[in-house]
């Protein structure tokens, strides 16, 4: 397929989605630029690097030098020093997430594991529970807690996901709808000291796409909600979070790495 592009004197990145037709050619297949002005002409440009991606999944672009790339290399990188949140008692995490799979037909039941935040003795975590159809968050800490939102959604669609945790409750809220929210007992004395986006190290990797994702520390309101939904499929900015809701990490599919500050 054909994908047209206004290349100009600076680097540029440029996608597209190839689809596969039933009966088409098979066999070696090639990624050909070619410079169109109504019929094709010479031109020189320059690539820095080319790559594919099997499943229609927007993945980080791995530098590899030519080696093959694997899905666990597309790892997000924080500037040296950052600390993307400075309380794990009082903090929320918020993804747009595109599911390969419609909400009665995911492979496993906890296989779609969505994000993370790993500490030595507590986790907190969002993914898909197959048994209830349920966007599930999930709070350990000694023990588990656990608060969902039931999902009838289809295969590619988009959601916006915020989960968000106080000293005393926590909840979950999907499509800036209004939260299902229980109390919260479990509450560890240690910082959260990792975090993993679309997978838990080489397991429970997620079937789908994460557009982006945002983490703060402030306390969020319905109207907040709302707002962080209405960002849609759109790259989000700092700008779009209001300044109550202290946006400390901000990342998006398209950039290998992330925005993140600390605020008082």
């Amino acid at each position: 397929a054909r994908t047209p592009h206004t290349l100009t004197s600076t680097w540029t990145r440029v996608t597209a989605a190839l689809v596969t037709v039933t009966g088409g050619k098979t066999g070696d297949r090639a990624i050909v630029i070619v410079a169109t002005g109504g019929t094709p002409h010479a031109v020189t440009c320059d690539m820095d690097g080319c790559q594919v991606e099997q499943q229609p999944i927007a993945t980080p672009y791995v530098e590899t030098d030519g080696a093959i790339a694997t899905r666990n290399a597309g790892q997000i990188l924080l500037p040296d020093g950052a600390a993307i949140w400075n309380s794990h008692r009082q903090f929320w995490a918020a993804m747009r997430v595109r599911p390969q799979w419609a909400y009665n037909d995911t492979p496993d039941t906890y296989t779609n594991m969505m994000f993370g935040l790993w500490g030595a003795d507590h986790a907190v975590q969002m993914l898909y529970e197959k048994s209830s159809s349920t966007f599930r968050s999930w709070l350990y800490a000694g023990a588990d807690e656990s608060v969902g939102q039931a999902s009838t959604h289809a295969a590619g669609a988009t959601i916006t996901l915020v989960s968000y945790f106080t000293p005393t409750v926590f909840g979950l809220s999907k499509d800036g709808a209004a939260p299902t929210q229980i109390s919260r007992t479990q509450i560890s004395t240690n910082a959260f000291t990792s975090l993993d986006i679309g997978n838990r190290a080489t397991i429970r990797q997620l079937d789908g796409e994460i557009l982006w994702a945002a983490i703060g520390t402030g306390l969020l309101t319905n109207d907040m909600l709302k707002a962080i939904h209405e960002i849609g499929d759109a790259k989000p900015r700092p700008q779009d979070f209001a300044h109550n809701a202290q946006l400390t990490f901000l990342w998006h599919c398209e950039d290998e790495y992330a925005w993140a500050t600390r605020r008082a």
